[in-house]
Parts: structure tokens; C-alpha cells; sequence
């Protein structure tokens, strides 16, 4: 399972905009120096095989969250959050599977 925070499920609503997309993917990427990068991309395609996660906020809007079922392993019971600080904005991934992660913030190891 994987936890959407409000704040991350009001984001993902918001960038859906006009509907056109109903939701996007979190994968893993083999990347920097500590292995993986999360990644968040639109996913106007759900594979029977992927898991698919909402909050209360995304399933009144139809809006999804799509992992499949290799990158699940790593990041089952992890959390999605978003932050928004004056002009930074980003999704926050928080995940007790990592072992590590590089001084940028760029790249994890599990």
C-alpha cells in the first residue's frame, strides 16, 4: 500500500486539469549514485498488472496513482507527499525501505 497524503492528492487532482489525464505513474529509474531516482510521470495507460492507489480527495475526481507490480516491491508502505514552500514546489517521496541516499537528494538505495 501506499500512502497519499491531502496535500499530495489535492496536487495530483490539480494537474489533472480538464480530466484528460486520470493519472500518473510512480516508478523507480536506475540513476545517480545511489542506484534509484523515484519517478512521477502522466499514465494515460493502467496495465491490468499495475497497483493502483487514491485518496479519499483523488477517487471523488477519478484521479489515480499507478505503480507496477516490479517497482511495488520497493515501494510498498512508502508515503507521497507534496510540499510548497513560497516558490519551491515538489512531490515528497518518504520510504523506510531505503538504506540510503545521496547528499543531493537525487538518488536512494534500497
Amino acid at each position: 500500500m501506499i500512502h497519499i497524503t491531502e496535500t499530495a492528492a489535492k496536487q495530483f487532482v490539480n494537474l489533472t486539469g480538464n480530466g484528460d489525464n486520470a493519472g500518473f505513474r510512480l516508478s523507480l529509474t536506475q540513476t545517480g549514485c545511489n542506484g534509484y531516482s523515484y519517478k512521477l510521470e502522466p499514465a494515460p495507460i493502467v496495465n491490468s498488472s499495475d497497483h493502483m492507489f487514491q485518496s479519499f480527495e483523488m477517487i471523488t475526481s477519478g484521479v489515480v496513482l499507478v505503480v507496477n507490480d516490479a517497482d511495488m516491491v520497493k515501494l510498498d508502505g512508502m508515503t507521497v507527499d507534496f510540499i510548497a514552500d513560497g516558490f519551491n514546489q515538489r512531490f515528497n517521496f518518504v520510504n523506510s525501505k531505503e538504506t540510503g541516499n545521496c547528499g543531493c537528494g537525487g538518488s536512494v538505495s534500497f
